[in-house]
């Protein structure tokens, strides 16, 4: 074997070795096991008593709020609807436990409505924002 040969089949095995690997979805650096993930809020109103959102992206087996009421409910393989209801403001509005915290960007949070506190009317959601985070 030549050493053009060589080296290009070096280059061969490189690459069949890089995709055998396959693409890892857990984030290093983040901390190992299960535990809670955080719902994140951004509103850019200071009105909001309520938000319906929809967990989803793999195993989720409670959710928890702090100084507000939730209700949850299953809505399908690895999905959670979420009524939080309170005073709302911009940050955590929810955590939810999952068995692994570093599968963090496969979980995945959709706004659905929002309502003002004073008068449950609906409120426009284009500009908020729901994020996972882990606590």
């Amino acid at each position: 074997m030549s050493t053009v040969q060589r080296k290009m089949a070096a280059r061969t095995l490189g690459l069949v070795l890089l995709f055998a690997c396959g693409s890892e979805t857990l984030e290093p650096g983040l901390p190992e096991g299960p535990g809670f993930l955080a719902v994140r809020l951004t509103t850019p109103n200071t009105d909001d008593g309520g938000i319906l959102f929809t967990l989803s992206g793999g195993p989720i087996d409670s959710v928890r709020v702090s100084l507000k009421q939730v209700l949850t409910g299953d809505a399908g393989a690895n999905e959670r609807r979420v009524i939080v209801a309170g005073a709302l403001s911009n940050g955590t509005v929810a955590s939810f436990w999952v068995p692994e915290r570093r599968d963090v960007a496969n979980y995945r949070a959709v706004l659905e409505q929002a309502t003002v506190i004073a008068t449950y009317e609906q409120q426009t959601i284009t500009s908020y924002v729901l994020s996972v985070v882990v606590q």
